[in-house]
This record gives C-alpha cells, structure tokens and sequence, in this order.
C-alpha cells in the first residue's frame, strides 16, 4: 500500500546498493480492477486513491497490533 501520502508503487531495487522507487499507474484503473474482483476492503479505493502519510499508517498499524485499533 502507498504509505506515503501520495499514490505509487513504492518499491526497492535491492543489488550492491539499495535504490527506492516509486512507479506511476492509473490508480481508477486498478481500482476498478481490483473491486471487480472481490477485493473485500472497502477501504481499498480511498486507500489507493488518498493514501494516509506514513506517520499515520503507522500509528493506526501500533494501535492494531497493540490490540486497541479497529479496522474500518
């Protein structure tokens, strides 16, 4: 998922070095793609389209595993 605040593929190409990227999609398209499918999170759509910002995700995931967080 896009944790960053801003929609993308994050990714790492992993070699000598580590080099983090980000690559561009049409974010409607799969969407659209993954929801016909069965994608069963209704989150997904926001989530893909407005991705919270990392610090957020992060706090949200601290809650969750801390057994205090709810999933919506």
């Amino acid at each position: 998922m896009p944790y960053e605040g801003w929609p993308g593929a994050f990714w790492a190409l992993l070699g000598p070095g580590v080099d983090l990227r980000r690559t561009e999609f049409n974010f409607d398209e799969a969407v659209q793609e993954a929801l016909s499918a069965g994608f069963p999170d209704p989150s997904y759509p926001k989530t893909i389209l407005a991705p919270p910002k990392s610090g957020d995700a992060a706090a949200f995931f601290e809650k969750v595993a801390a057994g205090r967080g709810e999933r919506s």
